[in-house]
């Protein structure tokens, strides 16, 4: 995963809807915008009022790719991209029109949202040709905002751990008219069971995810809860399924019998585990998009074992780096570190009463 996420994709949309003023400022960021087949595609969005007066709110209706509509179509509105769709273009029932009243949202108010495509756009990963594509983010209003990613083919082990995941992409039934019908079991290997890929191929991007979804974010707990949680020895869960098999135990996944999860029963051990995972990632991955919410994960599990001062060391060093580096969009930390400021701040305090 070296060098992938170089490419900044900014798009200002200014939107001139009421009273000819400046308008809405809307940008979509992929933060890995390189990516490989069942890769998870995260992008963070943002939505902010820089003008100086209310503005007429702009509601979703539906994402595309490449000019497809993917995800919930919501509005029977027009749209230029349904020509490239055609033949899936849905039959909107006849009804009167209604005329909901405007509502506005006042200066200065940002919505944001960090998320994969993968699920929300059906994202079907084997039939996706390599290179680069457009994702579109569409409003009823009629505007949308749009940026580019780009899906690399695998090479070298990632190709060995692809070839895994490709045998296990679909499942094959048959319907009611006797006809073998294909379906792709995931859409990204979040959540995925891939013993042979965690146990051959540790340095693999697909094994930094897998292990990643077992990685809860700590940055968004309330500071005060994850306080609570370290001072009570119960920082985290006190049993984890974790994704590495057990010789010992048998489970059915996706219709194939095969060994079952380990399960770790105590939270010492849990934050460990956390812990080794995250390094794990960091070792191999460092530019990780959540790199700064492991750091923080990190942190805190040593904390919770015992080794508070190399704990609270790593979050300092996480606040100076956001203060002395310039904020890189494929790997966000000023919320980590406004976090782990704040962290900071109240275990001082309550270490001094």
């Amino acid at each position: 995963m070296k060098n992938i996420f170089f490419s900044i994709i900014l798009t200002f949309l200014t939107l001139n809807i009421a009273f000819s003023q400046e308008g809405w400022d809307i940008q979509l960021i992929f933060l890995n915008d390189h990516v490989l087949p069942a890769e998870p595609i995260f992008r963070y969005y943002k939505m902010e009022n820089n003008s100086n007066i209310p503005l007429p709110k702009l509601t979703y209706s539906h994402y595309s790719i490449d000019g497809t509509i993917c995800g919930p179509l919501v509005t029977a509105s027009v749209d230029p991209d349904w020509g490239s769709v055609s033949k899936s273009r849905p039959t909107f029932p006849q009804s009167r029109p209604t005329f909901p009243k405007q509502v506005y949202l006042p200066v200065g108010y940002k919505d944001e949202y960090m998320g994969a495509i993968n699920i929300e756009c059906l994202f079907n990963w084997p039939e996706f040709k390599y290179g680069e594509h457009t994702f579109c983010y569409h409003f009823k209003e009629g505007p949308k905002v749009c940026a580019n990613f780009y899906l690399k083919q695998p090479t070298g082990i990632e190709a060995e751990a692809y070839k895994i995941i490709l045998d296990n992409a679909y499942e094959e039934y048959e319907d009611e008219l006797n006809r073998r019908i294909k379906h792709l079991r995931f859409y990204d290997v979040l959540d995925c069971k891939f013993p042979d890929i965690l146990r051959n191929y540790p340095s693999s991007i697909y094994t930094a995810w897998i292990y990643y979804s077992k990685i809860f974010d700590p940055t968004n707990m309330k500071v005060e809860e994850a306080i609570g949680r370290l001072k009570r020895n119960v920082y985290t869960d006190i049993e984890l399924h974790a994704p590495e098999p057990d010789p010992d135990k048998w489970d059915i996944y996706n219709g194939r019998i095969m060994k079952g999860r380990r399960t770790i029963s105590s939270a010492p051990e849990v934050a460990l585990w956390r812990k080794e995972k995250s390094e794990l990632i960091l070792r191999y991955h460092p530019d990780f998009p959540f790199a700064n919410k492991l750091k923080v994960q990190i942190a805190l599990c040593n904390i919770s074992l015992g080794r508070e001062e190399e704990g609270i060391s790593q979050l300092q060093n996480l606040i100076k780096q956001a203060k002395s580096e310039p904020e890189n969009p494929h790997q966000p930390i000023k919320k980590e570190a406004e976090w782990a400021e704040k962290f900071l701040q109240l275990w001082e305090k309550g270490s001094s009463l």
